[in-house]
């Protein structure tokens, strides 16, 4: 059943008209919000999806190139406008879970923050961005979902000129709920440093992003103990894979995850058993004595059972098989070719 309260905004920026242009972020972000809308993956209703890629705008037209480049999109407003439509404005709790992931450049301002280029920024303009820290408090403290789960695929390198923005949205306090608000928050590279996108097969991709499709679509990040995904196996398969991922194509990069609450992002579903038909009745009269014996369509034995020992309980290959007895020699045709919900019987007299 779809996670009807978990909602998502998910981010893809490639085209900088005044920075260099990227050629993995639209991709990865398109891969994890169809991982979000899969019913094997964060089976969210589509409705609750917003994938906001700078592609998906036209490019302005005029003769005046700088007026076209400003006005680039998506920006600010476009983010927020998908929080507007999930209710942010009219209710105080919107649903469990966000999911808010965001492919582009960042640069830090500061040590605990990251300021997300929109596609309008240039290095005149990096008051163009989303303040990622700015972004969180207000959603731990307005507390709209119980749950954040904030993916930033983008560079952290020092820039103390980005000042970043906030919400435009009225800032609020909900106490009663506020400091219930959990947040996995799932950063490319350390303070101060890069994050890359290699060429993979001919595509380039994030290696972060490359590695989270590993451990959530392939459930690479499964616990081998339940087969669950949690925040705490998904920091560790990234803390392990993306510095691996970066090694095989000569680069180097480390995820900053701060803390991994106690979150599942799903369950690995156990491999359905071999068919199996159960012949639990297999069954000698006292009287008539002597031994059962099993034996495959080609008459090689297979095992044998006294009378005095049954009910002789078997669990049967998918095929053909017969049942003999000894000494009178009467057979029986065991069809085991599809699985049985109910048990057949094969009684000696």
């Amino acid at each position: 059943m779809p996670n009807m309260e978990d909602f998502a905004v998910v981010v893809g920026i490639n085209k900088y008209p005044e920075i260099r242009s990227l050629a993995g972020a639209e991709r990865d972000a398109a891969q994890f919000a169809e991982w979000l809308g899969n019913p094997n993956g964060g089976d969210l209703p589509t409705d609750n999806i917003r994938l906001i890629l700078s592609s998906n705008f036209p490019t302005p037209e005029g003769k005046n190139q700088a007026l076209i480049n400003f006005w680039a999109k998506p920006i600010q407003q476009d983010i927020d406008a998908a929080f507007v439509e999930f209710g942010i404005e009219e209710k105080e709790r919107i649903g469990r879970r966000l999911y808010f992931y965001f492919a582009g450049h960042g640069v830090a301002p500061d040590f605990d923050n990251v300021a997300l280029l929109m596609a309008n920024a240039s290095k005149k303009r990096l008051g163009s961005n989303i303040g990622a820290h700015e972004y969180r408090s207000f959603f731990h403290r307005a507390a709209p979902f119980d749950e954040l789960v904030i993916i930033l695929d983008c560079c952290r390198e020092f820039e103390d000129k980005a000042v970043p923005k906030p919400p435009i949205f009225v800032d609020r306090t909900v106490k009663d709920r506020a400091y219930l608000v959990q947040e996995f928050y799932i950063m490319a590279a350390g303070y101060g440093k890069k994050a890359f996108e290699p060429k993979k097969g001919g595509e380039r991709r994030g290696l972060l992003s490359q590695a989270l499709m590993e451990a959530l679509k392939e459930r690479k990040a499964a616990l081998a103990t339940n087969n669950v995904i949690t925040a705490a196996s998904v920091k560790e398969y990234l803390t392990n894979r993306v510095p691996k991922l970066a090694e095989d194509a000569t680069l180097e990069q480390k995820p900053d995850i701060p803390f991994a609450p106690d979150m599942v992002f799903g369950q690995v579903p156990a491999a359905p058993p071999p068919p199996v038909s159960a012949v639990t009745q297999v069954v000698i009269e006292p009287a008539l004595g002597g031994e059962v014996v099993l034996l495959t369509n080609m008459l090689e034995e297979i095992d044998r059972c006294a009378a005095a020992n049954t009910p002789w309980a078997l669990k049967l290959d998918p095929g053909i098989y017969v049942l003999t007895h000894l000494p009178t020699n009467q057979q029986k045709v065991v069809d085991a070719r599809q699985p049985q919900e109910v048990p057949n019987e094969f009684r000696f007299a």
